[in-house]
C-alpha cells in the first residue's frame, strides 16, 4: 500500500450499479445543460408525453462542471447526485427523448413510507440505497400516495425526486 495512489475517489461500485439501472431505463437519452444551481449542474431532456399546456422532464444534477450551457451529455457519462422525473409548467428548449416503460430488475425494487408531509411523501428503497421523494400535487392530501409500491412506479408519476441515501 505504501505505493497505493487513489484514482478516482468517488468511485462507489453500489452508485455504478444503480447509474446503469437508470441508464438503462431511460435508454441512455442525451441531456442538455441548462445551468448550474449552487454548486450543482443541472442537466435536462424533455420526455415524450401528450399534455397539453405540461411538460415531462427527466432532470439530473451533478457536481458543478465546467461545460457551458447547452452542453449535451448521454445518461451514462453523468455521475448524478440527484435525478427527478417531473411535471413542470416550464418549457425548455431541449429535445425529447422517449422509452420503454419496462419494469426489471433492479428498478422494480420494492419502496416504502418513511416520512409523509403536506408537500410530500418520502421512501425507502428495500434494496438500492435510494431515497425517494414524491411531491404532491394535491392541497390538504398527505395521503396522497401509496404506503408502498416499487421504484419505476415512482418514477412514473413525474413528481419524483431520487437521492442516494
Amino acid at each position: 500500500m505504501e505505493f497505493a495512489e487513489v484514482i478516482n475517489p468517488s468511485y462507489d461500485p453500489k452508485k455504478t450499479d444503480v447509474y446503469k439501472a437508470f441508464v438503462d431505463y431511460f435508454n441512455n437519452p442525451s441531456l442538455v445543460k441548462i445551468k448550474n444551481v449552487s454548486d450543482f449542474s443541472m442537466y435536462i431532456v424533455k420526455i415524450y408525453a401528450m399534455l397539453g399546456n405540461a411538460y415531462r422532464y427527466l432532470i439530473v444534477l451533478s457536481n458543478r462542471d465546467f461545460e457551458e450551457i447547452g452542453f449535451k451529455k448521454e445518461l451514462n457519462a453523468i455521475e448524478w447526485v440527484s435525478l427527478q422525473t417531473r411535471t413542470l409548467q416550464d418549457r425548455h428548449a431541449v429535445h425529447t427523448h422517449s422509452y420503454p416503460t419496462i419494469s426489471k430488475p433492479p428498478l422494480n425494487d420494492k419502496i416504502k413510507v418513511e416520512d409523509r408531509t403536506e408537500e410530500s411523501s418520502m421512501y425507502k428503497a428495500t434494496n438500492l440505497p435510494l431515497t425517494i421523494t414524491l411531491l404532491n400535487t394535491r392541497k390538504n392530501n398527505k395521503h396522497q400516495y401509496a404506503p408502498s409500491g416499487t421504484i419505476i412506479s415512482a418514477l412514473e408519476t413525474f413528481q419524483t425526486i431520487i437521492n442516494f441515501n
